[in-house]
């Protein structure tokens, strides 16, 4: 059993952490003691990571289940996630000099990009460039959120933290122009160059959002569950869609849009 810590880490982490002030303690890392088999290390991993939760002041509900074991989706499909949300970006906030009709629709059918989408994301891509951008550049925003997770299962060094603050400019850069593939990329040939984190980890970190997402839904409906100065629908929204990439990724077989993000 690999032990690997799931806190935030790199320098981009370390300033979310001290522009949010109030969040300092690290997530929690699985204990494991000789003879223990992996449902116990789920397990004794949930009550630690509740209670370091509640320690930052997120209170999750005593109710949630444990953390379980979970299969993760292929590498290739989490990467054509990861590229339609680029090719997303490319059509509404990209000019056409730097990525023109051409190349976003033929990476979108080189790599069947479709079936990685969303029904409303979808109809997106059937508006012009410019109504495109004037209708969706506000919001397209939370789209992004869902890079970082997926970024990070594939090999990118930076693990998402659950502060709520949304991705600035040269995080989005970072994500989505310097580490993903290009559009003209072999995507199979560009996951195989890549070191894809074990599944036992991506569950950890899966969970610990599961967790966080509780306690925002709590706030959401007017509890006291989140730590002051914590929006539960601003920061919360942020959680929200990096929730969703993880959850995703351990789903295989389901669609985007029908990924379970119960809590």
């Amino acid at each position: 059993m690999r032990r690997r810590s799931t806190s935030g880490g790199g320098s981009r982490g370390r300033r979310a952490r001290r522009a949010t002030g109030r969040h300092k303690r690290k997530q929690q890392e699985p204990v494991y003691e000789e003879g223990m088999d992996m449902a116990e290390a789920l397990n004794l991993f949930h009550q630690e990571q509740v209670q370091g939760l509640a320690e930052l002041g997120f209170k999750v509900a005593s109710s949630l289940p444990t953390c379980h074991e979970r299969q993760m989706r292929p590498a290739i499909e989490i990467v054509g996630r990861l590229m339609a949300i680029k090719c997303l970006m490319g059509w509404v906030c990209i000019p056409k000099e730097m990525a023109s009709n051409q190349q976003i629709q033929e990476c979108i059918s080189k790599n069947k990009l479709a079936k990685y989408l969303g029904d409303e994301e979808k109809e997106i891509f059937k508006l012009k460039r410019s109504q495109a951008r004037e209708e969706h550049v506000d919001n397209i925003g939370w789209k992004f959120e869902n890079a970082w997770p997926l970024a990070w299962i594939l090999g990118y060094d930076e693990i998402p933290d659950f502060y709520g603050n949304r991705l600035d400019g040269d995080h989005i850069k970072a994500l989505l122009i310097d580490y993903a593939p290009g559009m003209g990329a072999d995507l199979t040939q560009w996951v195989s160059s890549q070191e894809i984190k074990p599944e036992f980890e991506v569950t950890l970190l899966e969970h610990t959002f599961y967790c966080v997402h509780n306690a925002v839904r709590s706030a959401q409906l007017g509890r006291d569950t989140v730590p002051e100065g914590f929006h539960p629908v601003i920061h919360g929204g942020v959680i929200h869609e990096r929730r969703h990439a993880l959850t995703w990724a351990l789903s295989p077989g389901v669609k985007w849009d029908d990924t379970d993000l119960s809590t």
